[in-house]
């Protein structure tokens, strides 16, 4: 029930972006543009929708990998977020060209990917932490038995 539930939020939620631009937009942007704008701010839900619907701890990672990371990636989200859908504005306001407005969101891509590599890097420092943690523990344990 809760993944029909996901589902179906996910759905309702990309209809209300594709109906908001093709209702207030549609007359106005031309068409690729409107269709760049409609893929990033698609991209920009999904990015916060699979967040939320995804569980943020895995009980079989025992580093917990993903709590160690959370700041950074909702960091590297929301400033991604802002900057994608500040572009959408300015270049509708400023009738910037479709060209400009494509490569200024590639860049924003390539924003967010280098961020999601910092997440995956500190990742796996939490894991590297928490084997070393495990290790000492166990050397501690050794010890302790000797004596």
């Amino acid at each position: 029930m809760k993944n029909l539930l996901s589902v179906l939020a996910l759905l309702i939620g990309e209809s209300v972006i594709i109906g908001a631009f093709l209702l207030f937009g549609g007359l106005v942007l031309p068409t690729r543009v409107l269709v760049l704008d409609i893929i990033v701010s698609s991209v920009v839900y999904l990015l916060f929708v699979v967040d939320l619907l995804i569980p943020w701890i895995s009980l079989s990672d025992p580093a917990h990998r993903q709590v160690g990371s959370l700041g950074l990636r909702w960091t590297v989200n929301c400033l991604y977020a802002l900057l994608a859908l500040c572009t959408i504005g300015v270049g509708i306001y400023c009738e910037w060209g479709f060209t400009l407005q494509l490569l200024i969101q590639v860049a924003l891509l390539g924003v967010l990917a280098f961020g999601y590599l910092g997440v995956l890097s500190v990742q796996d420092k939490v894991a590297d932490i928490q084997q070393r943690d495990a290790a000492q523990r166990q050397a501690f344990e050794e010890r302790k038995r000797h004596f």
